[in-house]
């Protein structure tokens, strides 16, 4: 999905079998040193870092990001969407702005469709989302008529590319693993903040800036990520230059006993890259990267076909523009 870029991206750009690789990679471990990628890529360390440079000087790579459990720092995801009333484009444009400089905001989505705007938040509990939705609607004004909120429960398939993208078959998916339980203090905080800004930034470069030892940083990152904090480190994508059109799902189907069924439907749909389970009145959020009409239509036709009769509601909601995405807001920071 892309964000409002710091480098205007410039023409669709096309990529071969290895900026394929280089870029499923990346989204493996944003981390990995560009030596590693040549390995496994089979091409020199300079032409990875050329290939590398190439593709944010394009626009195309936009930053890279930590991916966090928000749980493991007290808090849940909810995501808002935003129903106003016939905004003017500039009005819209200015009030996405304003609503991705709270601090306990993570995406701010423009919409074409039932919807205008979906807000992913952060909140330690229901009395705090009150809270959020009080501001967001003091921000929106006059502008706002109507507020979906869905609280997600599970993750039902993450990961930052449709596997039409890969045909390698490589799992993108971020999975669970053994936690070592431990307490973060403000060294690990500290790390997290220039992490946040850029995940890719070296181990000498955080040491320089925090004043810690490269051997400390390291230590401290391994065991952020051994205590669940810490999930991946991914690149920010302009999925608009690989060729793709992101659409957003909202789903309600009748029945407690298909959510299993609804889990495999969108983990086994090549088009579908990111779903989640929720409560509320859709019991499912999922995007689904499109690089031509047909895809969206074959995953729509998959999912009628996996709950004939059992569909209640749905939206189909067509990506406009993202204002904003961030795994560690500035809430996370105060909590």
């Amino acid at each position: 999905m892309r964000f409002t870029p710091q480098i205007q991206p410039s023409s669709r750009v096309k990529l071969d079998v290895k900026d394929r690789k280089i870029l499923s990679i990346l989204a493996r471990n944003a981390r990995m040193p560009a030596a590693a990628i040549a390995r496994e890529v089979g091409l020199s360390k300079d032409t990875v870092n050329y290939r590398i440079k190439a593709y944010e000087k394009k626009g195309l790579i936009q930053g890279y990001r930590a991916v966090i459990n928000i749980e493991r720092f007290g808090l849940s995801n909810y995501h808002l969407f935003l129903t106003l009333s016939k905004p003017l484009p500039d009005e819209g444009k200015t009030l996405a702005q304003k609503l991705a400089t709270l601090s306990y905001i993570r995406t701010v989505i423009q919409y074409t469709g039932a919807f205008d705007f979906e807000l992913a938040v952060v909140a330690a509990d229901v009395m705090e989302l009150e809270v959020i939705i009080a501001e967001v609607g003091k921000v929106c004004g006059k502008l706002l008529e109507r507020v979906e909120v869905l609280a997600v429960t599970e993750e039902m398939r993450t990961g930052p590319f449709p596997d039409d993208f890969l045909k390698a078959g490589e799992p993108e998916a971020i999975s669970p693993k053994k936690i070592t339980e431990y307490s973060l203090d403000g060294k690990d905080f500290a790390i997290l903040r220039h992490l946040a800004g850029n995940a890719r930034k070296t181990l000498l470069a955080i040491a320089g800036e925090t004043g810690y030892s490269i051997d400390m940083v390291r230590y401290r990152i391994e065991r952020m990520q051994k205590g669940g904090y810490l999930r991946a480190f991914v690149p920010a994508l302009n999925y608009q230059m690989m060729g793709y059109n992101i659409y957003c799902i909202l789903i309600t189907i009748r029945g407690l006993d298909e959510f299993a069924k609804l889990r495999e439907a969108f983990r086994s749909d090549p088009h579908t890259m990111w779903a989640v389970r929720c409560v509320g009145s859709f019991h499912a959020i999922a995007y689904v990267a499109a690089s031509d009409v047909s895809c969206i239509h074959e995953t729509a036709s998959r999912l009628a076909q996996a709950f004939p009769d059992r569909i209640i509601r749905h939206e189909m909601l067509i990506a406009k523009e993202q204002f904003s995405y961030i795994y560690l807001p500035d809430r996370l920071f105060n909590h």
